[in-house]
């Protein structure tokens, strides 16, 4: 289980890596995060609309269906 789905406080964030997480299926919105790593997360359908993403590294989400529009 990653942060996400052990419901921790995701407040102040600006890196996440939740790579190889098995559980999850969203990446909500959290505020200031700057780098995501979702490496072979199987069931991750959704990345929800980060503003200041500015790296997201989501290689083998094979379930990845929807990815918002990355400023820059």
């Amino acid at each position: 289980m990653c942060i996400i789905c052990r419901g921790e406080d995701l407040t102040g964030i600006t890196k996440l890596d939740i790579s190889g997480c098995s559980s999850v299926t969203t990446i909500p919105h959290i505020e200031g995060l700057q780098r995501l790593y979702c490496l072979n997360c199987s069931l991750l359908t959704e990345i929800s609309h980060i503003e200041g993403l500015q790296t997201l590294d989501c290689y083998n989400c094979i379930s990845l269906t929807k990815i918002p529009h990355i400023e820059g």
